[in-house]
């Protein structure tokens, strides 16, 4: 059996909600703490087993947020059928309701066989448990847990009953500081004897002598009784005559009131006692008559009644739909306004989202716009085109602008040279020729290295390397034909500063050209982008201004808009199959309603479900006493045929009662009780006449003795009877006496014999105790082979306990060697206990307390899983489920433990409820193995 789904209408914290369908071998549930996991666990368990009542000490689990207290769980059986079994708090454990899917309602008695005919006790102990379970040591001493571990037994029950038998028989016949076996028993006797034959010595004439004396002794008592006997013979003859005196004069009484009595022949026997039956039948006869007259007219009335809107039994199916979907009309009517709300506020948002993006903006175009990979792909080239054209224009710009300071810097140098120059004093005297000279080479090498940069290539360099050397040339003339005083000099400095100033005012007009192309390039690149940006807008209906981080926001808000448009739509979905449902049970009610009468309102969910909650009442109560009407059909026929039974039983007693008066001769029941007392006096005079002969017959003995006894009352009286007593009393006490005198006489005589010892009795003692011997040799072979056989059997019950485990302790091992990794490699229960054993990697045996915690933990866990293994072969494979499980095991122990569950989740369903993240990567991991689906995780809380 698997579990699909949990229906939870009020229990704890939880209220109206649904968990699963599970659809995996293995679910975690998890949740921080006061998520609710122990309380879905303890639902189960309730919905499965019943609610404690008030007395019960247990958490009640009250519905804190509200709703029904109780819910239902969804499950498949191995066979396949889907059952949903519905519990809600109340007597006996709460009303419980089982519907299959489909086919209708099932009868309660098949909760038991879908939970595999299992107790509560063994449900909470070994399918659904807590870590408080698992911790508990009390596993092994519960008598529901005990009994599914040794169901089966081990084939060799009556093993240690033989066992037991033999160990009594040694002890019996001989035991270690023992005192009371046989061969001690017989050592015993040995030594008495041979006691009593040390002490035989010579002592014929003693004995002899003895002897004698006790001879006389017994021929004197001989004769003395022989005279008390005669004396005892005399006074009980007597004491017959005085006892049978009394019975004598009865006799002679009781035969002469029989003679005046008349006999009376064939009187019926116990007449008086027949006869007061016979009334006492007569009078219940004609009352158990009455009785049914009385009953035939009831049933007869009420099989006649008629019984108002009994056609609505026509509409069972109907009223069934009505009852079972009440709770869900009721849900749905009270949450289609807050649905209706909802949508009202899913449009809200929606309307913002579309202001947001533009008054141009409506669910067509939010549900058109494209957001492909591809859409995003283009505006990143877009992004990453612009930003280089950006970067690329911005440096060439930025060039041409320093290129432009640099250029204003070079002409403001020059210009203060020049004007520098204008301003200094000529030189004196006659010109000099090497001046005109410089002046020409200076020209001539600036000329050069305009060219060179303007033709570049293989002419840079060339003119370069020319103009500098016309230059240095033309320096060289200067500084020799200038003239030697100092103002010469100055003005040839000047001159100098100037030609430099001149030629970087040349390189920074040349630089500045240069930057202006790249700008117009770069520009122009620009422009290109933008313009292909622009018109990839203007398709898509957007405006220019917006850059790509723009259409991310944009893609955002298209995203939420979208989001928005499908809350809205699936609302909507929501809110029609909530009125479609509403409007079916209405249509389902409506004309039930108008048809037997009950106030309907279509507008008010209220009077709805109050009207249906009358229709099903209606239903209850014409189903109730169309059924009493039947019932009471029934109940005529019944009383009808008991009413001729007891017609025909009155007539038969007062027939019999007839009879008895005539067989009796008398011809009422009056004369009849006056016959009867007639013949109850003679009978008890006869029976007393009998009991007086009997009396004196057993007196005297046979009849001859009787008539003698008779004869010898008659002939004497009380008196004289008396008197011959007491003379033979007197008689018979003298010759006692004498007796009991001579009989101590023999008594002292035999005692003295007795603690003699003849031949005769020496040779018996010899005998007895060759005899003790051989008894102790017997009882030592016996002792030996008992023994050997125990031996052997004890060798046998270790093979046997070794090779012949119970299935559940062996699927138990299996999971203990995997869990604990190897370390405990043998789980075994010795034959004939109920205790568990396991045998670590060393050898060693250990029982469950000797454990550590830990290990005792994984014990324990494993004997579960064995008991789910073992009971899932012998009926219903219920689910697994925990609450903390793992918590306390090192991730190693944990991981192993994980792979044992996830190997039990092949033919059992688990459940775990964790507040850890680790336990469910434990699963996770033990999960990461070809043919194992990953764990699903549900999330609470």
């Amino acid at each position: 059996m698997r579990i699909l789904g949990i229906q939870i209408n009020g229990f704890g914290r939880f209220a109206d909600i649904s968990l699963g369908p599970f659809e995996r071998p293995v679910t975690v549930f998890l949740g921080p703490n006061e998520a609710g996991k122990s309380t879905v666990l303890e639902f189960i368990r309730r919905v499965f087993f019943g609610f404690p009542d008030g007395r019960s000490g247990s958490n009640p689990y009250p519905p804190l947020a509200g709703g029904q207290h109780g819910g239902s769980v969804t499950m498949v059986s191995d066979a396949g059928e889907t059952v949903t079994v519905q519990r809600f708090q109340g007597s006996g454990g709460g009303p419980v309701t089982l519907t299959a899917a489909p086919g209708g309602p099932l009868p309660n008695v098949e909760l038991s066989r879908l939970l595999g005919h299992h107790s509560r006790d063994v449900f909470k102990n070994i399918f659904a448990f807590t870590i408080d379970e698992l911790q508990d040591e009390k596993l092994l001493n519960d008598d529901s847990v005990n009994a599914q571990i040794y169901a089966a037994g081990m084939g060799a029950t009556k093993l240690p009953d033989v066992m037991s038998t033999l160990n009594g028989d040694k002890r019996r016949f001989f035991s270690k500081g023992g005192r009371n076996h046989e061969i001690v028993k017989s050592y015993n006797e040995l030594h008495k004897i041979d006691s009593e034959l040390d002490k035989v010595a010579n002592n014929a004439e003693v004995y002899s002598d003895l002897t004698s004396q006790l001879k006389e002794v017994e021929n004197e008592l001989e004769r003395l009784s022989g005279l008390r006997r005669k004396h005892q013979s005399e006074l009980s003859r007597q004491k017959q005559l005085e006892n049978a005196w009394d019975d004598w004069n009865n006799l002679n009484q009781y035969e002469e009131q029989l003679a005046e009595l008349s006999p009376i022949d064939d009187f019926p026997v116990d007449g008086v006692g027949r006869l007061e039956t016979l009334e006492e039948r007569v009078r219940t006869a004609q009352e158990e008559y009455s009785s049914a007259i009385e009953a035939v007219e009831a049933a007869k009335a009420k099989a006649e009644e008629t019984v108002e809107h009994e056609a609505i039994l026509n509409h069972s199916t109907d009223i069934r739909i009505l009852q079972q979907g009440r709770t869900y009309f009721d849900n749905a009517a009270r949450d289609l306004p807050k649905r209706e709300g909802d949508l009202i506020r899913h449009q809200k948002k929606l309307a913002g989202t579309l202001n947001d993006l533009g008054t141009d903006w409506d669910q067509a175009r939010l549900e058109a716009f494209d957001l492909s990979i591809a859409i995003r792909q283009e505006i990143s080239q877009y992004r990453e085109r612009l930003k280089e054209a950006v970067e690329a224009f911005g440096r060439s710009k930025f060039k041409c602008d320093q290129a432009e300071e640099d250029l204003e810097k070079y002409v403001e140098t020059e210009n203060t040279a020049r004007q520098e120059l204008k301003t200094a004093a000529k030189p004196v005297g006659r010109k000099n020729i090497g001046k005109v000279f410089a002046a020409l080479g200076v020209f001539a090498g600036i000329g050069l290295l305009a060219v060179g940069a303007l033709l570049g290539g293989n002419a840079l360099p060339i003119g370069l390397i020319a103009g500098i050397l016309l230059i240095s040339i033309a320096a060289y003339l200067f500084v020799v034909g200038q003239p030697s005083t100092g103002t010469n000099a100055d003005y040839a400095s000047l001159s100098r500063d100037l030609a430099k100033a001149a030629e970087s005012t040349k390189r920074a007009e040349n630089r500045l050209e240069h930057s202006k192309e790249d700008v117009k390039k770069t520009s122009t690149q620009l422009e290109g982008v933008r313009g292909e940006w622009r018109q990839w807008l203007a398709e898509r209906r957007l405006r220019e201004e917006f850059l790509p981080d723009d259409i991310e926001v944009l893609r955002g808000l298209v995203d939420l808009g979208r989001t928005h448009h499908e809350d809205v739509v699936e609302m909507k979905r929501h809110i029609k199959t909530i009125q479609k449902d509403i409007d079916n049970y209405i249509a389902i009610a409506a004309p039930l309603a108008s048809g037997f009468g009950v106030p309907f309102d279509r507008n008010d969910s209220n009077t709805i479900a109050a009207a249906a909650g009358s229709l099903v009442e209606m239903y209850t109560e014409v189903d109730r006493r169309v059924r009493e009407r039947t019932n009471a059909e029934t109940a005529l026929k019944n009383a009808q045929r008991q009413l001729k039974t007891r017609a025909s039983g009155l007539t038969k007693a007062k027939q019999e009662k007839e009879d008895l008066l005539q067989s009796g001769g008398a011809a009422n029941a009056e004369d009849f009780r006056k016959r009867a007392e007639l013949v109850r006096l003679r009978t008890a005079l006869e029976d007393k006449r009998c009991s007086a002969l009997e009396r004196l017959q057993s007196l005297s003995g046979p009849r001859e003795s009787l008539e003698a006894l008779k004869k010898q009352l008659g002939d004497t009286d009380i008196r004289a009877i008396g008197e011959a007593e007491r003379r033979a009393e007197e008689e018979y006490d003298a010759v006692n006496e004498e007796i009991e005198s001579r009989s101590a006489k023999l008594g002292e005589i035999r005692n003295k014999l007795e603690g003699l010892m003849s031949e005769e009795d020496s040779s018996k003692l010899r005998a007895d105790r060759h005899r003790l011997l051989e008894e102790m040799m017997g009882h030592a072979r016996e002792w030996a082979v008992r023994t050997i056989a125990e031996n052997l059997l004890k060798e046998a019950q270790r093979k046997f306990e070794k090779e012949r485990q119970p299935g559940v302790v062996r699927h138990a091992e299996s999971f203990f060697e995997a869990i604990t990794g190897g370390r405990y490699q043998t789980v075994f229960s010795p034959l004939g206990s109920s205790e568990i054993h396991v045998t670590d990697s060393s050898g060693a045996s250990k029982q469950p307390n000797q454990l550590s915690r830990g290990t005792r933990e994984q014990l324990f866990l494993s004997l579960r899983f064995g008991l789910v293994r073992e009971l899932g072969q012998r009926s219903e494979r219920l689910p697994v489920i925990l609450d903390e499980a793992l918590v306390n095991f090192d991730p190693e122990r944990g991981l192993r433990a994980a792979r044992a569950f996830v190997e039990l989740s092949q033919t059992n369903q688990v459940l775990v409820f964790t507040c850890h993240p680790t336990i469910v990567e434990l699963f996770q991991n033990a999960a990461a193995q070809p043919g194992v689906q990953e764990p699903e995780v549900v999330m609470l809380g």
